[in-house]
């Protein structure tokens, strides 16, 4: 083979690895950024989910007397 056509090989070969190598490095920032996203997203739930836990008067009430909207149980509860 003829030293020129095995340069133009070798560049061509060096080429390709350069750019298999940038599209994998893009790759590998978009899955970190996905990630990061998804980990603020769980976090804001969960801080969510934190006030609204906090926010209840009584968290261990199971009383069906309760203020529900207009619908009493008493005569239930006291087994009417």
């Amino acid at each position: 083979m003829p030293a020129w056509l095995l340069t133009i090989i070798t560049k061509l070969a060096g080429l390709l690895i350069k750019l298999g190598l940038k599209k994998k490095e893009e790759s590998s920032a978009q899955k970190a950024a996905a990630a990061e996203k998804t980990i603020q997203s769980v976090n804001e739930s969960l801080e969510l989910e934190k006030e609204i836990r906090d926010g209840k008067d009584d968290k261990n009430s199971i009383d069906v007397t309760s203020d529900d909207g207009g619908i009493s149980f008493d005569d239930f509860n006291s087994g009417k």
